[in-house]
């Protein structure tokens, strides 16, 4: 996926479900791992990060836009792929938590009412947004 991206000159930052098959099995294994490591693997164009927040969770990040393995200097030693990742994921959480809020969507069992249910309740929210960027 990220090979693709970097085809058309675009870079993807996010996480990834430890259940793919194509991971490898020590940055996806939470045995053994202490708390605040990590573990890094880098291709050509690609690179994965797993961290270890607690023991027993760990969270597997796929960056195009990194490729060094920095670690950042506080104590529990975020790499900077996650740091990254959390300070741009706030616009999606606050999208998905006001369409949550504020929606029209109604039961039914008509696909095309649901994508055209889903697709309102967006446009709705997005039209808030640029109304209140652009009013004083």
């Amino acid at each position: 996926m990220a090979q693709e991206f970097a085809k058309r000159q675009m870079t993807v930052l996010g996480t990834i479900r430890k259940n793919k098959g194509e991971l490898p099995t020590k940055l996806t294994e939470t045995r053994g791992r202490q708390e605040n490591t990590s573990i890094f693997a880098f291709q050509d164009s690609a690179g994965l990060v797993s961290y270890c927040p607690k023991k027993g969770r760990v969270v597997v990040l796929l960056s195009s836009e990194h490729d060094t393995a920095e670690v950042d200097n506080s104590e529990k030693a975020k790499p900077r792929m996650v740091l990254d990742y959390n300070s741009s994921k706030a616009g999606v959480d606050t999208t998905d938590q006001m369409v949550r809020t504020y929606t029209s969507k109604r039961m039914t069992r008509r696909w095309p009412m649901v994508l055209f249910l889903q697709s309102t309740c967006s446009c709705c929210e997005c039209v808030e947004r640029i109304y209140y960027m652009g009013s004083p």
